[in-house]
């Protein structure tokens, strides 16, 4: 027996294995995760695949294998089969085949989730964070601009109570010391322009 432990794991379940108190055991587990429902997904030769559950769990604490697979034969695990992930990203873009074009595309509203997890910041890549980051500076500085804002407070409590996008950025230190010197800097230039005049 092995006394390895992982702090991800995943499991199948079949719709007809599927317990009634499924989410609720999911939610008292101690972990938080993922789950969707395949469907519509095809077997190479283009017949119909059997409709499966895939269930993520993400533990903040490793756990031993043994101790997952009771949590998933409380939740129907296919033939009690409970599998350590190596890739918690990539096991999770894999419940929508975001990276395998040639399968059937899941939607991420599709995505169950519990304990707390947020699928859409869990899967989003590097490359993705840093344009969600530059749109929300975009727009940012289109809104100062626009509404002559030059109290970085008006904007921090604008985003706070309007756009969870904007607050997100601003709280990264890079982007919110950005938005602080360029409101101080466009105050500073359009008083004087109004000087000038």
């Amino acid at each position: 027996m092995s006394y390895e432990k992982y702090r991800y794991y995943s499991f199948l379940v079949y719709p007809e294995g599927l317990p009634d108190n499924f989410i609720e055991v999911l939610n008292e587990s101690g972990g938080k995760g993922f789950y969707i429902l395949h469907d519509l997904d095809r077997l190479e030769d283009g017949t119909d695949k059997k409709a499966h559950y895939h269930v993520m769990i993400m533990f903040e604490n490793p756990r031993s294998l043994n101790s997952a697979k009771k949590l998933g034969l409380r939740c129907g695990a296919a033939n009690g089969v409970v599998e350590p992930v190596k890739s918690a990203v990539g096991y999770a873009r894999y419940l929508c085949h975001m990276d395998s074009p040639l399968k059937h595309q899941y939607e991420m509203c599709e995505v169950g989730n519990f304990g707390g997890a947020d699928y859409e910041e869990f899967v989003a890549t590097k490359t993705e964070r840093k344009q969600a980051r530059l749109s929300a500076v975009h727009q940012m500085v289109h809104y100062i601009c626009e509404n002559r804002i030059y109290s970085y407070a008006e904007l921090f409590e604008y985003s706070c109570n309007r756009r969870q996008d904007w607050l997100e950025a601003l709280l990264n230190p890079s982007v919110g010391r950005s938005i602080i010197e360029y409101i101080k800097s466009k105050n500073w230039t359009d008083n004087r322009r109004a000087n000038s005049i």
